[in-house]
């Protein structure tokens, strides 16, 4: 039995020089391209405040397509669709979405102003966030 064992190890030849240049030079080939690019993705800043805006533009979009009325108020934006009654208002600083008067989706933050403003053919908002201000129409 221990003359199999004996055997056995002197036909695992191992690894060779060759194969173990080879498995180094990938590995810093690796390296050699990781430190780089975590360096690259490390210096990238964002503007988070963009998000914000980002974030409720689409959203308004998506409902204002699927619309069937419009009800406006000084600070808010209610639309009629077949998901029900979607709203938008300011509280405490931020624009928040509710459906069917239920539920306090926060959109923007840092909010000091929302105003809605109608005319005969458009819907027109204006947001103002820190330094910022928006402004965007809707078609009725």
């Amino acid at each position: 039995m221990k003359r199999l064992q004996i055997d056995a190890l002197k036909l695992n030849e191992g690894f060779t020089y060759i194969e173990m240049l080879l498995s180094l030079f990938v590995l810093s080939m690796i390296l050699f391209i990781t430190i780089p690019t975590i360096r690259l993705f490390g210096s990238i800043e964002l503007n988070e405040q963009s998000f914000d805006i980002d974030v409720f533009i689409e959203d308004i979009f998506e409902v204002e397509t699927n619309k069937k009325d419009i009800v406006i108020t000084k600070n808010s934006l209610t639309f009629d669709n077949e998901h029900g009654t979607i709203t938008y208002r300011l509280s405490n600083n931020r624009i928040v979405k509710s459906i069917d008067k239920k539920g306090f989706i926060p959109l923007m933050t840092n909010v000091l102003e929302f105003n809605v403003t109608e005319d005969k053919h458009h819907v027109y908002i204006m947001i103002e966030e820190g330094d910022e201000t928006y402004e965007m129409y809707i078609k009725k």
